[in-house]
């Protein structure tokens, strides 16, 4: 996976890596939040005694909202609403608007607003709203339905741009009426002059005649708001409001004469609110309300919310995200009074979202358990300003547990399903969850290797995690045994991304964007004596090497004995994010042996490696045939270079396609004459709308040539790719494991997959499979599946 933040800083949701940047309000008291990312109370909303949370994100179930009513001391789970025809990856639930006894729920996935009506105590869906085909064409990819406002029988939807968008297009805003004869097509409402990008439709502000929409990535992300007013000729651009630079308008709250305006981005990412206010017809800005701490990067006015007596702001990201709620006194009040949770901790982003009524106020934590997005394990919390106290008890999804562990005894792939997943001549031998190779809710997994120890035969499964490296036995593939876990450095933070390669009975272990975390070094042989009772133990690190603080990715070529630790990043000897090379001849005693970067390669054209595979070459190219060659996987090329000397190496060429987005990892054919490379974003960024793998004859080694694509014949991404003997073996995410027969590399054929992810469709997206290790001699493939959990795979045994 590459790093985003070097590509789409906007688009880190996915790993809870930055504040989120989109905030729907709406008017009344009832203003709705949301923190953009679809996990549970991601998106809030309050009317009277009732609570909404949505939860829209589930890649294993439909989205869906939690309705909760106060019982007058704690808030009790009172209904839970889907759309009609709900279905895995709907996104319902991922805005939240309500006025008294109508819900509107936005649901871009499916591109549609569901209009609930409440009947005594039932809510029931009473209308589908989609939009007009006018708002969503063109060449570019729409979304409907991220943010979402209400008021009686006036609602308004955006238009805006999906999920990680390349190609950034203009926003809109549809407003739909209900009449005597249902609902109205819907107006598209859109600015007079409309830029690609500007985010117009963010926050949407909506009371009776009037409507308020944001553009907070205007002008550079400067931002700004603007009015619409109802006449007999539609809604009519009446004025634009700028102020603070940084992102203007991510969060509106509309109250009455009031516009609350969150800045999250001002004062370089401290944040501010700036108040608008009305005097007879005419607005103007007329306050700016501040954190008074100052908290660097804090976000204050991330969200916003209000209450009887009190203006509420989010700032998720104080405090290393641990995030904070803070309060004004809605009378003349600048002088905020600052509340943290007892309980919260880095990365909970206490505040990403805020809903308030009465003396109540709610709010998200919505990294809560690594961003659990998928798993519904973060929570919300609730604050009773009466008597100035957080809730004792968080305010939780119901679990909707979908796997179990899968042991015991082979599951053929039969009629194309093995199990609850889709299949072809690939077996699934066994499958663990992902809490049962870790006991902290909301973990996900990523990378893995496999060491199979010399002195008892036995298998394991290292597999990364995003807080730490599990150890699975896999000796008896239909019988795993979880044996322990290596945590991750202490005083880091935990992050999507972990990568683990083996080198003389240890783990050589790296994470991105996670602190001072070094390179962990373990010695595999202590998992030989884990006694039953024991297991699974918590391990140390036998050492760490701390010639870098972050790293992507690192690879060891066990022919010489060294490291490639590549994306360095955060402190230590970064070379550039390129090739930091190691010698672990003696894996206790690493030790820095150089750099390589290829400088105007990688997307800031720095030579930023995101993987790499380095061989004693023993290729077609006679002159090379002995020296240690890389082949450097750097974002917009691969760069292939002798590292034979570690203090001189030098750049041999450039394999560069015109039609790339993220050069992502590759692998030699055994024979080390053809290069086979995975460009992860293409499918994203509308490249391609198949997965496509790029074919490159090295048979001379400065002189890389294109000899084909393959293409398969679905459209998710792919990811990590080895090869064995004449198969390759693809972790696609959202497709899962792709088995090729590659005996002709300039002619590839599909001969079998295996699907982790059950549900859905096999869209580009950062779901599924994540990498696999085909190495063991028994022929078994092991596949980490990122909210799945670990499968071990082998391909059918041929029919005689």
């Amino acid at each position: 996976m590459p790093r985003l933040s070097r590509l789409l800083p906007c688009l880190l949701f996915l790993a809870g890596l930055l504040p989120l940047s989109a905030s729907a309000q709406t008017a009344a008291l009832t203003s709705p939040s949301s923190s953009g990312a679809g996990g549970f109370g991601h998106a809030l909303a309050m009317s009277g005694d009732v609570l909404f949370a949505g939860e829209a994100r589930s890649i294993h179930a439909p989205g869906r909202v939690l309705v909760y009513r106060w019982t007058g001391d704690a808030w009790e789970q009172h209904a839970e609403l889907t759309a009609a025809e709900a279905e895995v990856g709907d996104g319902f639930g991922e805005a939240l608007a309500v006025d008294g006894d109508r819900l509107v729920v936005g649901a871009s996935s499916s591109n549609a607003a569901y209009v609930f009506d409440r009947e005594g105590e039932t809510w029931t869906q009473t209308a589908r709203l989609t939009p007009p085909d006018e708002a969503v064409a063109g060449p570019k990819k729409r979304a409907f339905a991220t943010s979402v406002a209400v008021d009686g029988s006036t609602v308004a939807v955006n238009v805006t741009d999906p999920p990680f968008t390349f190609d950034p297009g203009k926003g809109a805003v549809v407003v739909f009426e209900e009449g005597r004869d249902g609902w109205s097509p819907g107006e598209v409402v859109a600015p007079a002059e409309r830029v690609d990008g500007d985010g117009f439709g963010d926050a949407i502000g909506l009371q009776k005649d009037e409507l308020f929409v944001s553009a907070p990535s205007a002008n550079g992300n400067a931002g700004h708001v603007l009015r619409f007013v109802r006449t007999d000729d539609g809604w009519q651009e009446t004025e634009t409001f700028t102020g603070m630079n940084g992102q203007f308008g991510t969060a509106l709250h509309l109250d009455g004469d009031e516009l609350l305006i969150g800045v999250p981005g001002a004062m370089n990412r401290v944040g501010a609110v700036q108040i608008a206010r009305r005097s007879q017809d005419t607005w103007a800005l007329q306050d700016t309300l501040t954190a008074g701490d100052e908290s660097q990067n804090g976000r204050f006015g991330q969200s916003l919310a209000r209450t009887n007596n009190f203006t509420w702001v989010g700032a998720p990201g104080t405090e290393k995200n641990t995030g904070a709620v803070y309060r004004f006194p809605r009378e003349g009040g600048r002088s905020a009074e600052r509340l943290v949770h007892p309980a919260s901790t880095p990365g909970d982003r206490l505040g990403g979202a805020l809903v308030g009524h009465g003396d109540r106020i709610v709010a998200a934590q919505p990294g809560q358990n690594y961003g659990a997005r998928m798993t519904g394990s973060s929570s919300i919390t609730a604050f009773n300003a009466s008597t100035n106290t957080w809730s004792d008890t968080p305010i939780s999804a119901p679990s909707r547990d979908i796997f179990t562990a899968v042991t015991g005894e082979k599951t053929t792939c039969s009629g194309g399903k093995a199990s609850l997943f889709d299949c072809k001549e690939v077996d699934l031998l066994s499958f663990l969850p992902v809490d049962a190779i870790s006991d902290t809710p909301g973990v996900r997994v990523n990378d893995v290797w496999g060491w199979t120890d010399p002195e008892t035969d036995r298998d394991y499964a290292v597999v990364g995690r995003v807080n730490g490296t599990s150890f699975v036995d896999v000796t008896d593939p239909m019988r795993p045994v979880y044996v322990g876990e290596l945590p991750m450095t202490e005083g880091t933070e935990a992050k999507i991304w972990r990568d683990v390669k083996v080198y003389e009975n240890h783990a050589f272990i790296v994470a991105d964007n996670v602190g001072k975390h070094g390179m962990q070094i373990f010695d595999l042989t202590q998992l030989r004596d884990v006694a039953e009772e024991e297991q699974p133990k918590t391990f140390e690190a036998t050492t760490i090497y701390d010639g870098v603080h972050s790293a992507h990715n690192v690879f060891i070529n066990e022919d010489t004995g060294f490291a490639y630790v590549v994306g360095s990043n955060g402190g230590g000897q970064t070379c550039g994010g390129g090739l930091h090379m190691v010698d672990v001849r003696e894996p206790t005693k690493p030790s820095f042996a150089g750099c390589y970067t290829d400088v105007g390669t990688g997307m800031t054209g720095t030579g930023t490696t995101h993987d790499t595979q380095c061989v004693v070459y023993r290729g077609p190219d006679e002159r090379y045939q002995g020296n240690e060659i890389c082949f450097a996987s750097n974002e917009t090329a691969v760069s292939i270079a002798d590292v034979t000397d570690k203090s001189n190496p030098k750049n041999l060429s450039r394999a560069e396609h015109p039609r790339s987005a993220y050069i992502h990892q590759g692998w030699l054919t055994e024979d080390q004459r053809y290069l086979f490379v995975n460009d992860e974003l293409d499918e994203m960024s509308g490249i391609t709308d198949r997965t496509r793998t790029m074919v490159w004859d090295v048979s001379r080694l400065d002189d890389p040539q294109l000899v084909t694509e393959f293409f398969l014949s679905v459209p998710a991404s792919d990811h990590n790719l080895y090869i064995r003997g004449n198969t390759m073996y693809q972790a696609n995410y959202s497709s899962g494991l792709r088995v090729v027969d590659v005996s002709d590399p300039t002619k590839p054929r599909e001969i079998g997959y295996f699907d982790t992810l059950p549900f859905g469709k096999d869209a580009p997206v950062f779901e599924g499979a994540f990498s696999n290790y085909p190495f063991f001699e028994s022929g078994i493939v092991v596949v980490t599946s990122m909210q799945e959990g670990l499968f071990i795979l082998k391909k059918a045994d041929p029919e005689m």
